[in-house]
């Protein structure tokens, strides 16, 4: 038996209050490449650029960045046990922030090792399709 399908429950929040939890296989596989003229990249994890929000060159890989939703960013930082000593702040990208891109980009190894730290986690990420909604215009 997977030791992840033992666990009955967990505590959440600041206030540690017990949720029980049910864990089911996912059926779909959210890391697939996703076909479709409308392309988009959501981080999974806090992401740190060369140029900040985005890469300095203002795309992943091939792909141009077109549009981004974000939030605030998310502070970084840890401890160093070898000096004693607090490291350095570093201002990530906030999990689920929204690339939207002019197309998929070719290798998506090339998109993750555009963000540091990333053998440590920093920059997953999964693309998504979306529809391009226009307003109508004179109340149509």
């Amino acid at each position: 038996m997977n030791e992840i399908s033992k666990i009955e429950g967990v505590f959440l929040g600041s206030k540690q209050r017990w949720c029980k939890v049910k864990i089911e296989p996912f059926e779909e596989d959210i890391f697939q490449r996703v076909e479709s003229k409308n392309i988009a990249m959501m981080l999974l994890t806090p992401a740190i650029y060369d140029g900040g929000i985005v890469p300095k060159e203002g795309k992943f890989d091939d792909a141009i960045v077109k549009a981004i939703a974000a939030t605030k960013k998310t502070v970084v930082s840890g401890w160093d046990y070898a000096s004693g000593k607090p490291k350095p702040i570093c201002h990530a990208v906030s999990p689920g922030t929204v690339y939207y891109l002019d197309k998929l980009p070719k290798d998506d190894e090339t998109v993750l090792k555009q963000s540091y730290y990333n053998e440590f986690g920093f920059g997953r990420f999964v693309y998504i399709p979306y529809e391009n909604l226009r307003l109508c215009e004179g109340g149509e």
